[in-house]
């Protein structure tokens, strides 16, 4: 803490230096005579508190505390005056002064004074950096041209702590304990962006803790939480560092390494990133093969044998210690196939599905349950494109009637019964959006093109037989359609074209 001591009077302002000495050998305590003299101390130097007298020369007490309230807002402002006149403290108030004294001032007063301020400042100090760490962590930017004020540290690992019911308080008592118990300090913080999840700051300055000795206090967390609250917990150990440059780095590897989780069958729940990044390794060309078999079954609604080629796929990657960052790739081609297979859908439905997002890691807690995540959509999809093919073959149905059927009278609502529809408006928007024409035209397109053809290979038909012949019972609009749909009438097409 920095204190100056404002006061005319020298011997007054030499007892109360020597009272905050007895208070504390550490404190750093200056002096002034008068309110224009602190100010100038004020400019160049940051103070936690200001001790002042009421009557001084060229700058009063009161004065210089109007400033204070100004300008100087952060530092804590106590009044010691021989003068007990309402007006004056009155005034202190208004001007946020934290105390008002009297003199002479026992020492016990002074005491109690420094230790309530001390509390607030190291609270505030504590909370300044949380929300300083919160910042850096979540931004993830260098700390390159930020302001930013960060506790002393010889050395320093990053910790980042994740379980399904963990609390703040139990998790913020026990680790701090352990940490005390090897001498050391730590910042925690909460991660917004994920539930259940903290992040740990952990300073080494005059300890250096080994870090099999680190692996070990934080499993002994570990085992305690899973006792206490049958839950199981995961810790991310970052790499040892030293400078604050590096702050980033650390907690990118503390988030990689808690990702091992994923692969935790037998609930070690400790894993440190200098030893997963020897030991897992990235290869994504063995599973690169088995993408496309997949993307196969699937459009063939083989469903159960898509979901084994997947759970086959992420199993192989815990098998071969692969690391997490091709367990990443692996579902974000996971999640590819299954968008273009959604694409696929959409150009056929009039309901589109939405697509697929990619997947987040860090919101699941084992390899099985992002296996599960995969099976649902697969199913999802897979139930999706069944629907969409049977439309499309209703299409083609409908199609295959007309074909056969244009000579004949047909109505849309027998086509409809026949294929047991109830709903005709429906029946004419599917057919379409699946052949790119309403029910109507098509209909008078193979009529046309039937019509034609019997013009051109049977010159024996009048141009009222092959009206008759093609499904027209009006002569006069058969002539009309015909030239509306070809520029000319039938019998002058018979004439360009006499076969």
């Amino acid at each position: 803490m920095r204190i100056l001591v404002v006061d005319d009077e020298y011997y007054a302002r030499k007892a109360l230096i020597q009272t905050i000495g007895d208070w504390s050998a550490e404190v750093v305590v200056e002096e002034a005579e008068n309110g224009e003299e602190a100010l100038e101390k004020l400019k160049s130097q940051q103070y936690d508190l200001l001790f002042s007298d009421i009557r001084m020369p060229i700058l009063d007490g009161l004065q210089l505390a109007a400033i204070l309230f100004e300008q100087y807002p952060s530092v804590y402002n106590v009044i010691v005056s021989g003068y007990e006149d309402f007006q004056y403290a009155q005034q202190a108030i208004v001007y946020k002064v934290e105390h008002y004294l009297l003199k002479p001032v026992e020492r016990k007063d002074i005491f109690t004074i420094l230790d309530r301020i001390q509390g607030h400042l190291a609270k505030f100090t504590q909370d300044s950096i949380q929300e300083q760490l919160i910042s850096l962590f979540h931004e993830e930017q260098s700390l390159v041209d930020r302001v930013i004020t960060l506790p002393t540290m010889e050395s320093y690992n990053t910790l980042v702590i994740q379980a399904a019911a963990i609390n703040e308080e139990w998790l913020s008592l026990h680790l701090t304990a352990k940490l005390r118990e090897n001498g050391l300090d730590t910042y925690l913080i909460r991660d917004q962006r994920y539930a259940h999840t903290f992040i740990a700051l952990l300073i080494q300055n005059q300890i250096k803790l080994h870090r099999t000795t680190l692996v070990e206090m934080c499993s002994h967390i570990v085992k305690e939480f899973t006792v206490e609250t049958s839950s199981h917990m995961s810790i991310g150990i970052s790499s040892n560092y030293n400078s604050h440059e590096d702050m980033i780095k650390s907690y990118s590897e503390a988030k990689n390494a808690i990702l091992y989780r994923l692969f935790d069958d037998n609930h070690v729940g400790v894993f440190l990133y200098d030893e997963i990044n020897q030991t897992y390794r990235y290869r994504f060309e063995l599973l690169d093969e088995l993408l496309q078999p997949l993307y196969n079954k699937m459009i063939s609604n083989q469903e159960q044998e898509a979901n084994e080629i997947i759970a086959r796929l992420i199993k192989l990657i815990i098998e071969l210690k692969l690391s997490v960052h091709t367990l990443h790739d692996t579902c974000a081609k996971l999640i590819a196939v299954l968008n273009s297979i959604i694409e696929m859908v959409n150009e056929n439905d009039s309901v589109p599905k939405p697509y697929l997002n990619p997947l987040d890691l860090y919101e699941f807690n084992h390899i099985g349950e992002i296996i599960g995540y995969f099976s649902q959509h697969v199913h999802e999809v897979t139930t999706k494109l069944a629907q969409v093919k049977k439309k499309i073959d209703m299409a083609d149905q409908m199609k295959d009637y007309v074909e056969k059927n244009y000579p004949h009278n047909i109505l849309l609502e027998d086509i409809a019964k026949n294929m047991f529809y109830s709903d005709v408006s429906y029946l004419s928007r599917l057919f379409k959006k699946k052949i790119g024409s309403s029910f109507s035209n098509y209909l008078l397109s193979v009529r046309m093109y039937n019509a034609k053809k019997l013009l051109e290979t049977n010159p024996q038909l009048s141009v009222a037989e092959i009206a008759t012949a093609v499904g027209f019972n009006d002569y006069s609009y058969f002539i009309q359609m015909y030239k509306k749909f070809y520029g000319v009438t039938p019998g002058q097409s018979r004439k360009k074209d006499p076969g």
